[in-house]
């Protein structure tokens, strides 16, 4: 409910990204 949530979820797609550049790679 504060700043700090929307900066986790910020995150968050950052490292789903991340992993699904990952698998991208490895295909």
């Amino acid at each position: 409910m504060g700043p700090e949530r929307p900066k986790i979820t910020s995150v968050l797609n950052e490292l789903k990204t991340s992993q699904w550049t990952n698998l991208t790679k490895r295909l």
